[in-house]
């Protein structure tokens, strides 16, 4: 397809992938492949299955056995791995003879098989496995601490958490314990504040594992995530009933919600069984009438009554009708819709793609993917149009 969406080779696949630096995955009779922006196959499907590219990489795999090519399909790392992971900071994880080392992006082993389980670098470290037990070590294979606990995570600069005997506590990166493990959850602090939970109560620990929050809130299903302060606000649970507290230990919003969504500006809460949608003074702006609701970019809400799901701005102004099954966000203003199997696309208010499609995809900011009976076509957004292969005979 050229810039004006002309398509100039049009292919039948069971499977389109998303397109990932420049190449998209296909499929047919279960051998996987990849396609340019204009159709044309760059890397011949004879894989048995494939991931999108990343860094200039993609794993594949063929016979059992798992490699790596680049842009140009040319193997990287032969496919003779039991497991091998996509490159991070410049080296990725393989496993051969049940033992994992670490190679860099042209293959080249840069640290030894001498591990039992292996993970992605992340800040100059990269967690590893010997012995049953957890260490981190650096870009040179040399340990920044050593295996010393079943596992070990990073908890803030040199501490990390630890767990044994069933507990967490808090060690420093020569495993020498700051905080005796009596925790049965420690997570990572966020704006210097970590929640952790003792005794069924969730508390909050500042970065040097001290308690600086613990009022008696109650452990509940999700608090490790709804709990922490991904934003200025945490969801508690005391009494039976949720509320919010903000970083500065205030109560915001007393408990008294059934169930309680994330958000700052505006979140979701359930009253009489009931969602709906409040804003950061606590005052309803969408009322409590849905089975469900999802808030999203804290722009639009997808909420559910029966069996069926709408789109409503946050006044309650209605985007999408409650016509579909199952609806997602695919960029800033269009909607994807779902019914019996098929999919359709909204524009604001307006169904601009029919619900016939098998699948469909952002292609690029200008274009949708539109797959159906493995036939492929187009949606130019500015044109507000579909193009097919008919289009250009």
């Amino acid at each position: 397809m050229d810039v004006q969406g002309v398509v100039k080779t049009a292919a039948e696949y069971d499977y389109v992938g998303f397109y990932r630096e420049g190449l998209a995955i296909v499929s047919k009779k279960d051998k996987y492949g990849f396609i340019d922006r204009f159709n044309n196959v760059r890397i011949p499907l004879t894989y048995s299955s494939a991931s999108a590219f990343r860094n200039g990489r993609a794993i594949v795999e063929q016979n059992d056995k798992i490699g790596m090519i680049d842009r140009n399909g040319h193997l990287v790392f032969d496919c003779i791995y039991d497991d091998l992971s996509s490159v991070s900071e410049g080296l990725a994880y393989a496993q051969l003879d049940d033992k994992y080392g670490y190679y860099d992006t042209d293959g080249t082993i840069m640290i030894p098989h001498n591990f039992d389980d292996a993970y992605d670098f992340m800040n100059g470290k990269a967690k590893v496995e010997q012995d049953e037990k957890q260490g981190f070590i650096d870009k040179e294979g040399k340990f920044v601490v050593r295996p010393c606990h079943e596992k070990i995570d990073e908890y803030y600069d040199t501490l990390y958490t630890f767990f044994q005997d069933g507990f967490y506590g808090i060690m420093n990166h020569n495993c020498q314990i700051f905080i005796e493990p009596k925790y049965d959850y420690i997570g990572n602090p966020l704006k210097g504040v970590a929640v952790a939970s003792i005794d069924d109560r969730v508390v909050y620990l500042d970065t040097l594992g001290r308690i600086i929050i613990d009022n008696g809130y109650e452990t509940y299903p999700n608090f490790m995530l709804k709990g922490a302060f991904e934003g200025e606000t945490a969801i508690i649970y005391k009494d039976g009933k949720y509320g919010r507290i903000n970083i500065r230990n205030k109560e915001i919003t007393n408990p008294k919600f059934e169930n309680i969504g994330s958000g700052d500006t505006y979140y979701p809460g359930k009253i009489n069984s009931h969602w709906g949608l409040f804003d950061k003074n606590n005052k309803a702006v969408v009322s409590a009438l849905y089975h469900s609701v999802q808030l999203v970019d804290d722009k639009y809400l997808i909420a559910s009554v029966n069996d069926t799901v709408a789109v409503l701005d946050i006044t309650g102004k209605v985007i999408v009708p409650s016509l579909y099954e199952e609806i997602e966000l695919l960029n800033e203003n269009h909607f994807l819709v779902k019914q019996k199997g098929k999919m359709g696309v909204y524009e604001d208010t307006k169904l601009v793609v029919p619900v016939l499609y098998d699948q469909i995809g952002l292609f690029d900011k200008d274009f949708l993917f539109l797959s159906r009976s493995g036939v492929l076509e187009y949606y130019f957004i500015p044109g507000q149009r579909i193009i097919s292969k008919n289009d250009n005979e």
